[in-house]
């Protein structure tokens, strides 16, 4: 059976900033850019240790944008901190 698509909810907000690019790589060679996917991540005001590791919409493009087009779904504003969202199953 052929993948169709992928839910990425916690691999890319787990990497540190250095090993995002190298993930998304290998996504692409694994799967190609024809695959759906949904990616939840997080984005925070505050100064946060990860992980989870705060990923704001330009690092999506610049890692996403050059074999998907991108589109926003839904943002949640929520004023806890990352860890805690993640905690709490977010």
């Amino acid at each position: 059976p052929s993948i169709k698509a992928i839910f990425d909810c916690r691999a890319l907000v787990a990497l540190p900033a250095e090993m995002r690019k190298k993930y998304t790589q290998h996504l692409f060679a694994c799967f190609g850019s024809k695959v759906k996917t949904l990616l939840l991540t997080i984005e925070s005001s505050s100064v946060v240790q990860g992980p989870p590791f705060v990923i704001d919409a330009d690092e999506v493009r610049r890692l996403y944008g050059d074999h998907y087009q991108i589109q926003l779904l839904k943002r949640v504003v929520n004023d806890k901190t990352p860890r805690h969202l993640i905690d709490k199953g977010y």
